[in-house]
């Protein structure tokens, strides 16, 4: 049985534990009776300063990019759903989407939409370019911090024009994960 911690009780509970050895299930299991009372409030802070002290020693930099491994990525339009770079990402990696755009080397007008596929037909929009004309080049206005991996990944998708004549490009670069 967990008993409640009292006020500004939850260093107490885990003075035995170095923030090098804490775990995400003791600090949870110290922190779930805090409640939101104001009697409590000591206690919440002492909760979050123990998370914010935890993350700065086991993620200091999740999400940070990695140096020199950005990349840009070039696929010709083609129907259907397109991985960025004509392939899924390295497994164990995770990337973050810089930015994005469209060359449309044909005669016509040309719309596409870039988005996140696992692979098996879903596909969520992110950003899209429509009546991208003749000649024309367009960037597709990419959201921050949009993250792929290999289970989820960036793609192209052609949604009206003559897919062929499309060059989709991405930016993007590893990140500390």
């Amino acid at each position: 049985m967990f008993t409640i911690p009292r006020k500004g009780q939850i260093r107490d509970l885990l003075h035995t534990v170095t923030v090098g050895n804490l775990t995400p299930a003791q600090i949870e299991a110290s922190g779930e009776g805090v409640y939101l009372s104001k009697d409590a409030l000591e206690s919440a802070k002492q909760s979050i300063e123990i998370v914010q002290h935890w993350q700065k020693i086991h993620a200091p930099a999740y999400g940070a990019p990695i140096p020199n491994t950005s990349q840009i990525a070039t696929v010709t339009g083609d129907s259907g759903i397109i991985p960025v770079g004509g392939t899924v990402p390295s497994s164990n990696k995770t990337y973050l989407c810089t930015g994005a755009d469209m060359l449309n080397n044909g005669v016509g007008t040309l719309n596409a939409t870039l988005g996140l596929t696992d692979g098996a037909g879903t596909f969520v929009t992110l950003a899209k370019i429509t009546g991208l004309g003749a000649g024309g080049q367009g960037a597709f206005d990419v959201p921050a911090n949009v993250y792929f991996d290999s289970s989820v990944y960036l793609a192209f998708l052609i949604t009206s024009g003559t897919a062929g004549d499309a060059s989709l490009q991405a930016a993007y670069t590893e990140v500390v994960q």
